[in-house]
């Protein structure tokens, strides 16, 4: 099973008519633009009040897609699902085959993809570790989970607000056929200081359909304003506020493009320093890995979208007084051991390409593996251009493939976490920098809670010792026992310390 997962592949569909007249468009229209307007702070400024004002624009949704909003720990963000078709079958097309001829679902890879057939097509073994040979599609279904649910706590929709688009949360066909109780955590990309959840509705919504579970793409803190660090608070404060929900770090996935790819790895490794549960998979769109200030030649000409200086320009901004080298500031240089199985996805004509090839090649040396997929002259996050491109459309095929493997992986074969440190509730209180004493213990055996030592002073005596009392302000009360004798009182102290002390026990009673 591991062997379907740890694979290179590039896959063999040509390439459209609609990518190659968009690689135009986008060559003669974004790339000049970009590289006129990330030159400055002031360019920095407009372009990032461009896109905001850009994404103010609804996007289109399809009748079965519903979009809720929701606070998520110190940020928001909104629940996006794909359920059932209008016309009354589920997505999945009932055949559980995830190819034309198996009645699959047209609104995910699209009438006119290319390749669409009984398979999902053939692509040649290319890369991340220089090996060569055939792989050839596989016809597999992507439907994960039966869509029980399970004891999770369901956010989305649960207190009757409508979605964005006007249409209820609380539909039962919006949810049948996704299983509530797995979802997919979702960090959207924009070079830290672009775009929203309502930008990548494109891919998210698809991505609810191929994982056949809610997505809750995160609306995380950005530039100008804010850093990367403050970014990469939030999205560990998203993925405690899920585990605090009631989900299973084993029933989330990660999830994210370009930056958000980036922040998707720092988020892993930042979770797995700290001994925190890591979700079971992620899936990296374009990953921008390495904010080094080193020049990018790859694909420098050939990029249809993004212009290499400008990537260096904004990866110097964002690294202004940081370690470049950290692996949380460039997760290229990080160490994978412990992380879950990764997919990444590039364009092979991309300026990013080889920063998501060298993260598979380290994460591999570490024993993770990864599924990495390289798709012939795909621009960057070339996900996001489903409505437009069918390319666009079969990659969300490849990720339910993807996941489909993870969820049957046997426990033998994913990667070992450390779990020899303190109790997971100690180690979510040190992250939210709560005092370990204020945790309930609960459903603790008594033979398994700590011994304490009750053979020393009166247990009275260790109270007002630890909230800093004087002993001789303690009520002395009269034990069951012998007379207590004199000596055994703690001595006075003050203006009462010059009076007699002497004391003339009565039959039958204690001296006081």
């Amino acid at each position: 099973m591991r062997d379907e997962i740890d694979v290179d592949v590039c896959p063999g569909y040509p390439v459209s008519w609609q990518a190659a007249a968009l690689n135009t468009v986008l060559r003669g229209t974004l790339k000049p633009i970009s590289g006129l307007l990330l030159r400055t702070d002031a360019g920095f400024v407009a372009a990032s009040r461009l896109v905001a004002l850009a994404g103010r624009v609804p996007l289109p949704l399809p009748a079965h897609v519903s979009v809720v909003q929701e606070e998520i720990g110190p940020c928001s963000g909104e629940w996006i699902r794909a359920g059932r078709l209008p016309g009354g079958g589920p997505e999945s097309g009932g055949s559980g085959r995830s190819g034309a001829d198996g009645g699959g679902a047209p609104w995910l890879d699209g009438s006119g993809a290319p390749g669409a057939g009984s398979r999902d097509g053939a692509g040649q073994r290319s890369g991340a570790d220089g090996r060569n040979g055939q792989r050839s599609g596989s016809g597999g279904g992507h439907g994960l989970g039966d869509g029980s649910g399970g004891g999770a706590r369901k956010r989305s929709g649960a207190d009757g607000r409508s979605g964005t688009d006007g249409r209820s949360g609380t539909d039962g066909d919006l949810r049948e056929g996704l299983d509530e109780s797995r979802v997919v955590l979702y960090f959207h990309g924009g070079g830290y200081f672009l775009c929203s959840p309502a930008t990548h509705r494109p891919i998210t919504w698809r991505l609810s359909a191929a994982a056949r579970c809610p997505v809750l793409a995160v609306d995380y803190r950005q530039g100008p304003v804010h850093t990367p660090a403050e970014s990469l608070e939030d999205a560990t404060a998203a993925y405690l506020c899920l585990l605090e929900w009631g989900y299973d770090p084993a029933q989330v996935l990660f999830a994210g493009d370009s930056a958000g790819g980036h922040l998707t790895l720092a988020t892993l490794l930042a979770l797995r320093d700290r001994g925190l549960p890591l979700p079971s998979a992620a899936v990296c769109l374009s990953p921008w890995a390495d904010l080094t200030d080193v020049p990018r030649r790859v694909n420098r000409l050939l990029d249809p979208m993004i212009p290499a200086g400008r990537v260096g320009w904004l990866a110097r901004r964002w690294t202004a007084r940081l370690d470049p080298r950290d692996p949380l500031v460039s997760p290229v240089f990080g160490d994978y051991t412990g992380l879950p199985p990764l997919m990444i996805v590039t364009g092979s004509t991309e300026v990013l390409r080889d920063e998501g090839r060298r993260v598979a090649e380290r994460a591999r040396a570490h024993g993770v593996p990864v599924t990495y997929e390289e798709w012939r002259r795909m621009p960057h996050v070339f996900a996001i251009l489903a409505d437009l491109v069918p390319e666009a459309r079969q990659v969300f095929r490849h990720i339910a493939r993807f996941l489909t493997a993870v969820q049957n992986l046997p426990v033998q074969d994913l990667p070992v976490q450390d779990l020899a440190g303190p109790d997971l509730a100690v180690q979510v209180a040190a992250v939210q920098n709560l005092p370990v004493q204020n945790l309930p213990v609960q459903n603790l055996p008594v033979q398994d809670l700590p011994v304490q030592d009750l053979t020393g002073p009166d247990l009275a005596v260790q109270v007002a010792a630890v909230q800093d009392l004087p002993v001789q302000n303690l009520p002395i009360q009269a034990p069951a026992g012998p007379d207590l004798a004199v000596q055994d009182l703690p001595p006075r102290s003050g203006p009462a310390a010059d009076r007699d002390t002497s004391v003339r026990p009565e039959s039958g009673s204690a001296a006081a």
